[in-house]
């Protein structure tokens, strides 16, 4: 996690808030983040997820999934607070999603509901 965080800054990405978030529910912060970390990242905004994304879609050589706007021209690099993206980079009114790049994204309103939807291994 520091790793994609620090490669982020040094290519021109920028996050509202701190990446890392909190952990778990006990909102505990780990500095360094613990290797065998089993807790889900906690109290972070959805726009600094979608940088954080694009972030390690572009360090693991894969396709962003992330853009300024519907044509596609600017991936989406920079939050500016957790209510805007930079005007520069789009607005969140035209942030775009390119459905067929192979990079991280978060899931859909679908596949949320199928995961989650999961039971004991069978359902």
């Amino acid at each position: 996690m520091v790793e994609v965080y620090t490669w982020a800054i040094a290519n021109s990405y920028a996050f509202a808030a701190d990446p890392r978030g909190r952990e778990g529910n006990d909102g505990t912060i780990r500095d360094p983040p613990t290797a065998d970390k089993t807790e889900p990242v906690t109290t972070i905004n959805w726009r600094d997820v979608m940088v954080w994304c694009n972030a390690l879609s572009e360090k693991q050589a894969l396709t962003p999934v992330y853009y300024t706007d519907n044509l596609q021209p600017a991936l989406l690099k920079i939050v500016n607070d957790a209510d805007t993206i930079l005007p520069a980079n789009g607005d969140i009114a035209n942030d775009c999603v390119k459905w067929d790049a192979n990079g991280f994204r978060l899931p859909t309103e679908a596949e949320w509901e199928y995961v989650s939807r999961y039971r004991d291994g069978s359902a």
